[in-house]
């Protein structure tokens, strides 16, 4: 069984991507920022039969990742599709937002070191 790492995993696009992984017969490893919404993630996905794990932590984290990625027998693949997202205007997004947004989008994510 092949093991995949997906970033941004908790809800939305990263969710459907490590369901579709999943049905596909991959574990997988739901990686996002909030424990909580990881866990909810978790227990669809294994109610669904499919296996995975969870990590709770910033992909912009290179020892956390570094981390993740030891504690792992396996790792076949990633999908990076964490993001930074304020929903605002951009005039009224803070200067800590925007850089947010950019280390997150823009520059290359630690998980994009394995």
């Amino acid at each position: 069984m092949s093991t995949y790492i997906v970033t941004g995993a908790s809800a939305g696009i990263g969710l459907g991507i490590a369901r579709e992984l999943g049905a596909r017969g991959h574990r997988t490893v739901l990686v996002a920022r909030t424990r909580e919404r990881l866990e909810a993630a978790e227990a669809e996905l294994r109610h669904e039969g499919f296996d995975c794990q969870i990590a709770a932590l910033d992909v912009r984290n290179a020892d956390a990742v570094a981390e993740l990625v030891a504690g792992l027998d396996e790792v076949d693949g990633a999908v990076n599709n964490a993001a930074g997202n304020f929903v605002c205007p951009t005039v009224d997004l803070s200067p800590n937002g925007f850089r947010a947004v950019v280390e997150i989008s823009l520059e290359r994510p630690a998980i994009g070191s394995l």
